[in-house]
């Protein structure tokens, strides 16, 4: 390990397979990783099922020992009404580095042109694209969630493995987004 910082910004909404392909390999290059979970202001919508807080819980569980250890940071990243350019960039930078007195040294990400240009004024920055191994999309994940909701709730509530193949999810606490997926849809 190399880098001394290295840098995620996505929703996790919820966490999934991919977003751990993502966190998995910049631990593997990093020291520190530090986890921005951006729409951190919104929730209990189809786009944004979940809360920040559960967010950053499932997170926590998921890498415990990392985060316990001191290797990941997790912080909330609020949207600023900008979009999907070097604007929006800026902003993650400077909250980075209010935190840790300098810039990320890598930012992680999955393969989404749409983001290759928020750190254009970064140069110094390595971006490391993780391409996708599984198809797999938290906005699938939440669409089976809400056309299938008595069957992820009441079918799987009692049955963790079925749930675990059923949706493209690994390492969550089963229990922890079952009782969030019923709380939002009852």
């Amino acid at each position: 390990m190399h880098n001394k910082y290295g840098l995620i910004v996505g929703r996790f909404q919820p966490l999934h397979l991919g977003h751990c392909e993502i966190i998995d390999q910049a631990l593997e290059m990093c020291n520190r990783v530090v986890i921005f979970i951006g729409s951190s202001q919104e929730s209990r919508t189809f786009r944004n099922p979940f809360t920040y807080e559960e967010r950053e819980s499932l997170i926590k569980k998921c890498y415990h020992d990392y985060y316990c250890g001191g290797r990941i940071r997790i912080y909330p990243l609020p949207d600023i009404g900008v979009g999907n350019n070097p604007t929006w960039g800026d902003y993650i930078i400077n909250r980075f580095k209010v935190l840790f007195n300098q810039e990320p040294n890598v930012y992680f990400t999955g393969n989404e042109p749409i983001r290759d240009n928020w750190f254009a004024n970064y140069p110094k920055m390595t971006q490391v694209h993780i391409g996708k191994r599984i198809e797999v999309s938290a906005t699938q994940v939440r669409h089976n969630m809400l056309m299938h909701y008595n069957y992820y709730t009441n079918e799987f509530v009692g049955d963790k493995q079925n749930l675990m193949r059923a949706l493209p999810i690994n390492r969550i606490e089963v229990d922890m987004l079952s009782s969030l997926c019923r709380t939002y849809w009852e």
